[in-house]
C-alpha cells in the first residue's frame, strides 16, 4: 500500500502474496510491468490517482488479481499513453475515467469490466470475460480491431459509440445491450448473439467487398435501426460494400420503429421474419432475398 504525499515511478513488477496492491498518488511508468495481488476475494488492485508512461505507447501494465477486483479511478495515459493495458484476470474491472494507451486485452473475468468514460486505443481491443460495459458518450476509438468474447452481457450506454479502423466482431455466448452507434472503417461488424437496441442506431462497415453486417440472432427493441454496408455513387449508382445479414428473426419480440438498410454491394438477406412499427427502407441497389437460411 502507497499511502503517501508524493508520486510514484515504477520500473519493476509488484506482487503481494496474500493482500492487495494500492497507489494513493500518481504513478508513472518507467518500463513494463506486472502486477499480481493475493488473488483472493477482496484482494484489489487499486489505482487512486493518474497513471501514465513516460513514452508513448510503449509502457504495458499486466494486472492479475484473481477473485480481486481492479480499479482505476482517474484517468489512464491522459499525459503519457500507456502501452497495451492487459488484464489477465479479475472479478470487476473498473476505469472510472478517460483511457489512452496502445491497446486492451482481458484475458478472463468473472464479474463486469466497465469503461465509464471514453477510451483511445491505438491498436487492438480484445475482451474475454463475463459482462462488458462501455459508457463513455461520444466516440470510443480503436485503431484496429475491437472484439468481445462475453459470457454475460455486453453493454454500450445510449450515445457511446464504439469506431474501430478494423473489424468490430461480438462472438460470446452471451446478449447484446446496444445504445451507441457500430463503425468499422475497413471492415466487417458482426453480432454472433442477440441484440436488444436502447436508442437509435447506426451501424457502419467498411468500404470494400466483404465488409457485411451480420446479426446471427435476434435483434429487438422500440427504436430506428439504420444500417450502411458500403457506398453508392449518385451519379452513376456504382456501389461498393458488403451485404447485410439477419440470420434470425428482427423485432419478433419488441418491433423495432423503423429498419433503413443500404446493402451497397448486391445484397440484403433474410433468414427469419423482419418487424417494424414504421418504415423498411432498403436502398443502393440491393435485392431483396426472403428465408434465406
Amino acid at each position: 500500500t502507497q499511502d503517501g504525499a508524493g508520486s510514484n515511478s515504477l520500473g519493476g513488477s509488484i506482487t503481494s502474496i496474500d493482500d492487495s496492491i494500492s497507489f494513493l498518488r500518481d504513478v508513472t511508468l518507467t518500463a513494463g510491468i506486472t502486477m499480481t495481488s493475493g488473488g483472493g476475494l477482496g484482494e484489489v488492485i487499486l489505482f487512486s490517482s493518474t497513471v501514465d508512461g513516460t513514452t508513448d505507447d510503449a509502457q504495458a501494465l499486466d494486472l492479475s488479481a484473481g477473485l480481486g477486483s481492479i480499479t482505476f479511478q482517474d484517468a489512464v495515459g491522459s499525459n503519457v499513453r500507456l502501452g497495451e493495458i492487459v488484464v489477465i484476470n479479475a472479478l470487476d474491472a473498473t476505469f472510472n475515467s478517460t483511457v489512452s494507451a496502445f491497446a486492451f486485452t482481458q484475458l478472463a473475468g468473472t464479474g463486469t469490466t466497465t469503461f465509464a468514460q471514453l477510451f483511445d486505443f491505438t491498436n487492438n481491443f480484445e475482451f474475454i470475460g463475463e459482462n462488458l460495459t462501455v459508457n463513455g458518450v461520444g466516440d470510443n476509438t480503436v485503431g484496429s480491431s475491437f472484439e468481445v468474447e462475453n459470457d454475460g452481457l455486453f453493454t454500450t450506454d445510449v450515445g457511446s459509440n464504439v469506431v474501430a479502423d478494423g473489424r468490430f466482431d461480438q462472438f460470446g455466448t452471451g446478449a447484446n445491450s446496444i445504445g451507441g452507434d457500430i463503425t468499422s472503417n475497413t471492415s466487417f461488424i458482426n453480432f454472433d448473439t442477440q441484440i436488444d437496441l436502447t436508442n437509435d442506431v447506426v451501424m457502419t462497415s467498411g468500404l470494400l467487398g466483404g465488409d457485411n453486417i451480420i446479426f446471427g440472432s435476434t435483434l429487438d427493441g422500440f427504436f430506428d435501426l439504420t444500417l450502411t454496408a458500403g457506398v453508392v455513387d449518385p451519379v452513376t449508382f456504382a456501389s461498393t460494400g458488403g451485404d447485410v445479414y439477419f440470420e434470425d428473426n428482427v423485432g419478433t419480440g419488441e418491433a423495432l420503429a423503423s429498419l433503413t438498410v443500404t446493402s451497397a454491394d448486391s445484397t440484403t438477406h433474410f433468414a427469419g421474419n423482419v418487424t417494424t412499427v414504421g418504415d423498411q427502407l432498403y436502398t443502393g441497389g440491393a435485392s431483396i432475398d426472403a428465408n434465406d437460411a
